[in-house]
């Protein structure tokens, strides 16, 4: 069973040993230039509110929203729920807009089933303008009330 509750505490060292999929590892350190770890302990620093995701009690991701700018990063195993995850994602993207109005970030363009994930959501991504970090494009994407 898939669910997602607060973070907590005694979640971080848990977290910090998660073993990311490639393409967020990829992600973080072409827009970051550090370590997913850092990358995972500033983005909860940072973050008006976070929420680990768990399968049979073993958190496998973690999302948050720091303003407007919504994060998620997460194992492979998010895979194993996967239509769980979608409908989940829908209600919590809703909860984001209704608290903040807007959510806006970056994404990947070689992180294509994060690209198609937001497509889905309702999300606007600007493919025509991206932004180049260390050589790879970054597509913005928004999406409001």
């Amino acid at each position: 069973m898939m669910y997602h509750r607060e973070l907590e505490q005694s979640d971080i060292p848990k977290l910090l040993r998660l073993q990311l999929r490639q393409a967020d590892q990829d992600e973080i350190r072409a827009a970051l230039e550090m370590d997913p770890a850092v990358a995972l302990a500033k983005s909860i620093e940072v973050s008006d509110w976070v929420r680990v995701i768990l399968i049979r009690d073993e958190i496998v991701g973690i999302f948050g929203v720091a303003g407007v700018v919504p994060w998620f990063m997460a194992s492979d195993r998010i895979y194993e729920h996967k239509l769980t995850f979608l409908k989940q994602s829908k209600r919590i993207i809703q909860q984001m807009l209704k608290d903040v109005g807007r959510l806006t970030n970056m994404v990947d363009s070689r992180h294509t089933q994060a690209v198609q994930w937001l497509a889905w959501l309702g999300f606007k991504i600007d493919k025509e303008n991206p932004i180049l970090l260390r050589g790879v494009p970054f597509y913005l994407f928004s999406r409001s009330v």
